[in-house]
């Protein structure tokens, strides 16, 4: 998307060290705790239903219909980010300097990281179907390591008098400035719209076997929950 806003001029808008750590430590602990944690029913509900495991969906898990749904969401999302930060950060009302110029291209970097980080973060827990306190300390474990380092790009990246990409404009314009937290609400908000209105639609009117077990469960409590009761809505 860069390469298409700058015209394929080689230059890029990301910094080394955030592109190094955000598969690392901002984006790849919440995917390994869903991999080890994700449940979808309760111990008791297995031992109660054993059917469970032979429903459609640990049958084919991930068919080709729901890869081609998140591969639309994706780049739904990545136009909308990337689209979104460059357009708002260096085009509208977004003069950050004493003389009026809008955003540097490092900052505008740092934002859509930012927007990004959070897009991934909303993303993951829209799919997830139980979530437990090691999913939420993971959660934000994610999210205070992507601070940790903005926080260390900005304070130990200024030797001297030569400025390294992220001395000192972080504070200013990524957490400082409400022009970049408004840009991120909005730009997460409406990346994350068609996620939960496809999720809600499904869960309401097509649900999955363990959606049903679920709300039996929440509503009428584990002792009513019996496999003829299963077949129609919960």
């Amino acid at each position: 998307i860069f390469a298409l806003y700058c015209f394929f001029s080689g230059n890029t808008v990301h910094n080394a060290w955030i592109i190094l750590a955000f598969n690392i430590i901002f984006t790849g602990l919440q995917p390994l705790v869903i991999a080890i944690f994700e449940r979808d029913i309760s111990e008791e509900l297995i031992y109660l239903y054993p059917e469970a495991y032979c429903t459609p969906d640990r049958k084919k898990p991930l068919t080709t219909r729901m890869m081609l749904e998140l591969e639309l969401s994706s780049l739904f999302q990545g136009i909308l980010y990337g689209f979104g930060v460059l357009l708002g950060m260096t085009r509208i009302g977004s003069a950050y300097t004493d003389e009026g110029q809008p955003a540097s291209l490092d900052a505008t970097g740092f934002v859509l990281a930012q927007v990004t980080m959070w897009g991934v973060t909303v993303k993951l827990i829209t799919v997830m179907r139980h979530i437990t306190i090691i999913h939420h300390i993971s959660i934000w474990i994610s999210i205070a390591g992507f601070y940790l380092v903005l926080a260390f790009l900005n304070f130990f990246f200024c030797p001297d008098d030569d400025v390294i990409s992220g001395c000192g404009i972080i504070f200013d314009i990524v957490l400082g400035e409400h022009h970049s937290w408004l840009l991120t609400i909005v730009l997460v908000t409406l990346g994350a719209i068609p996620d939960i209105a496809v999720a809600y639609y499904r869960r309401q009117y097509y649900p999955e076997e363990w959606q049903k077990l679920q709300e039996v469960e929440k509503i009428r409590g584990i002792d009513a929950i019996s496999p003829h009761r299963l077949d129609g809505p919960a």
